[in-house]
């Protein structure tokens, strides 16, 4: 059966319904084959915009009257997690997505001093611009190519920062935008077109380096990475792949954001929960 964003799943004849998402499985049980099959695809959508720890891992939901009752159980090593929720499928997942461990119990540093040789970023003039001086990377109406119900709109994407400069010789401008409730979301053009609309590496993320002709976004906390050629759109979204381009060592964020010259930008995003 289709369970939404390309995912297919199973329906048994014991009522489970079952898929997988990496090394993690994921299943619905207990309620009716419409109710099962309708919290799956919540399910599927919801992990869609959030990441699960990269490693193996079974998610279950008992479809109860009184509630979605679930359990994650995942391993990192040698060390088996499990996190569990009687309310909803979303607590529990959240938990898992929160928990990582740290060397002999030792917060990460968050200086950036200590730094790895990434490729020195190729933009000049580069700005970083908040409030009314953002310049709007996407026009009104615009359409992602990869995601036909996601149509810009200033209401709907309401610009927390961008930034702007040239790269061989064009401008580009690369903005950061909050659809509420569902997170940050990403709008890159170059030359005057549109090159990237759509999401980042999680729901919430921060800016940490730019290094060559791309910028490397990330939310150390979930595990989640993500680089964007300021270009031609292209994402790299292999976690080897950007964290060779992250640019320090460790899990928490630099102190600052690397690869621009002369500045010190916090790499955190000013995200307001509700625009209300």
């Amino acid at each position: 059966m289709n369970l939404g964003t390309g995912l297919t799943g199973t329906r048994w004849n014991s009522g489970l319904v079952e898929w997988h998402e990496g090394d993690w499985t994921l299943e619905v049980v207990g309620g009716s084959v419409l109710g099962d099959v309708q919290k799956a695809q919540e399910v599927v959508l919801y992990l869609h915009r959030h990441l699960l720890p990269e490693t193996r891992g079974v998610l279950e939901v008992l479809n109860a009257p009184d509630g979605a009752h679930t359990t994650v159980i995942w391993q990192e090593g040698s060390v088996l997690y499990q996190a569990d929720d009687y309310h909803s499928a979303t607590g529990a997942m959240e938990m898992a997505m929160s928990m990582r461990e740290y060397p002999s119990g030792a917060m990460p540093s968050m200086d950036a001093a200590a730094t790895f040789s990434t490729p020195e970023f190729a933009g000049v003039h580069v700005r970083r611009l908040t409030g009314t001086q953002i310049v709007p990377a996407i026009a009104q109406g615009y359409q992602s190519p990869t995601d036909k119900a996601m149509v810009f709109s200033s209401k709907a994407f309401v610009p927390l920062e961008g930034f702007s400069g040239y790269l061989d010789g064009h401008s580009f401008v690369f903005d950061i935008y909050q659809n509420y409730p569902n997170g940050l979301v990403l709008g890159a053009s170059y030359h005057h077109v549109p090159v990237y609309f759509g999401p980042g590496p999680s729901p919430v993320f921060s800016v940490i380096n730019f290094t060559g002709d791309e910028v490397v976004l990330g939310n150390p906390a979930a595990g989640s990475y993500m680089a964007i050629n300021l270009m031609t759109g292209q994402r790299t979204v292999n976690l080897s792949a950007v964290l060779s381009l992250k640019g320090y060592p460790g899990i928490g964020l630099p102190s600052h954001i690397l690869g621009l010259p002369g500045t010190h930008y916090s790499p955190q995003i000013a995200y307001p929960q509700d625009p209300s």
